[in-house]
């Protein structure tokens, strides 16, 4: 799957790079991993998404297990 950042950049999609904004919100290694693994089949579905989508998806999938974390993850 291609990641498409703000300024136009694409690049291939990074399951870690979103377990460490997990961490730096006040997650766990295991939480992150968690996210990403829940988000797999829903990012499978799609070959193109931008940073903005994905952020928004992690921050629903991360509600449903942390409410504070996902309110610190949206906002940093």
């Amino acid at each position: 799957m291609v990641l498409v950042e703000k300024n136009g950049v694409k690049k291939k999609f990074d399951g870690e790079e979103v377990i460490q904004s997990i961490i730096k919100a006040g997650g766990s290694k295991d939480l992150g991993e968690d996210i990403v693994s829940r988000l797999g089949s829903k990012l499978n579905r799609t070959s193109v998404i931008s940073t903005k989508e994905l952020k928004k998806m992690v921050a629903q999938v991360l509600a449903e297990k942390n409410k504070t974390i996902a309110d610190a993850y949206s906002s940093g």
